[in-house]
């Protein structure tokens, strides 16, 4: 579905309602996301102005669109509020209406509107105090399925980076290169030499992916995917965006977001007690078999994510001025976290 495509007749289908009943349909764009477009679209019912939902549709850039369909992103969202969202306790919009085509190429999420709310902004970052919000929901997205197997019977839910053929793995290295080209000016030797060393050892680094334990991920898990004091304060960190969802180590989502999301002197004062929080938050809704020091080992490990991320979204995305400054954004702190954790030496 495209924006073009939205008719009362959509709407009212969508809402379980009379299509004479939807009347006075506007919309405006929402957000930065890149892979999907997402409006507010404001509408009126019987005469009663102010009727409002938030809608995402496949995106109207080809590029983009590819990327959606080709790594079955678009299906993943749709699936997690149709199947996963109802049993966990994440904070997340609420679902009104969901579809995708058999190709996983076109859809249409409709999803309550959380206005007034404050989007988190990852150029700005956040506080220490709402990382340790956002690490709270973390966790109660990754207990209920920690090392479950019944994981496996979501086939579209991968586990991504296992077994990739040889030409993808340079496919990858050749997305890199092509990073450094382009945004050669806003990336000192340090941070491009993190990267070389990195993409040089893909296979070493994706296999840490496979190690249990495993549980449901956000895989983009930062600030722009946060809104803040959502429905006017009376909740106080929602997690949207869930196009990247996947199979993994939960510590993913955390160092990936600790590392992009607070300026590393605050990130370096505070991230010992924010993973103890985010343990401790897990071992109250049952997780019991994991460590400290285990959360540790992955939190270094998992220090790679935003680089890597970084680079593959910028690569694979339609290309915009604020994607330009937040994709470096993302990898100079990368580059950061990787090195005050000295993570890089377990990839030599």
């Amino acid at each position: 579905m495209r924006i073009e495509d939205l008719t009362a007749q959509w709407l009212a289908d969508a809402l379980g309602t009379d299509t004479d009943r939807i009347r006075d349909i506007r919309y405006s764009p929402l957000g930065t996301g890149q892979v999907a477009d997402t409006y507010r679209v404001r509408f009126a019912t019987d005469g009663t102005a102010g009727d409002s939902a938030v809608l995402k549709v496949t995106a109207s850039d080809s590029v983009s669109a590819a990327t959606g369909a080709r790594q079955g992103i678009y299906l993943r969202e749709v699936r997690y509020y149709q199947v996963l969202a109802p049993d966990l306790g994440v904070s997340v919009p609420g679902c009104l209406h969901a579809e995708i085509d058999s190709a996983g190429a076109d859809f249409a999420l409709l999803l309550e509107d959380l206005a007034p709310c404050r989007p988190g902004d990852q150029l700005v970052g956040c506080t220490v105090e709402e990382a340790a919000l956002a690490l709270t929901e973390a966790a109660k997205l990754h207990a209920p399925w920690w090392n479950q197997d019944g994981l496996d019977n979501f086939a579209w839910l991968p586990q991504p980076f296992l077994d990739l053929a040889p030409d993808v793995i340079q496919a990858l290295r050749e997305a890199f290169d092509g990073f450094c080209l382009r945004y050669v000016d806003a990336l000192d030797q340090e941070t491009l030499d993190i990267g070389r060393t990195l993409f040089d050892r893909l296979p070493q680094y994706f296999a840490w992916h496979a190690e249990p334990p495993s549980t449901v991920q956000h895989g983009d898990f930062r600030p722009d995917n946060l809104l803040f004091d959502a429905a006017g304060g009376t909740r106080p960190v929602v997690v949207v965006d869930w196009q990247t969802v996947q199979r993994g180590p939960g510590m993913l989502d955390v160092s990936y977001f600790l590392g992009g999301s607070l300026a590393p002197a605050e990130r370096r004062g505070a991230e010992r007690e924010l993973i103890e929080h985010y343990l401790d938050r897990l071992r109250t809704l049952g997780v019991h078999d994991y460590s400290f020091e285990d959360c540790w080992r992955d939190y270094i490990r998992f220090s790679f994510h935003g680089y890597f991320s970084g680079v593959f979204s910028a690569m694979f995305v339609e290309r915009t001025e604020r994607g330009d400054r937040m994709f470096t954004h993302m990898v100079r702190r990368a580059a950061r976290h990787i090195t005050d954790l000295d993570a890089i030496g377990l990839l030599r």
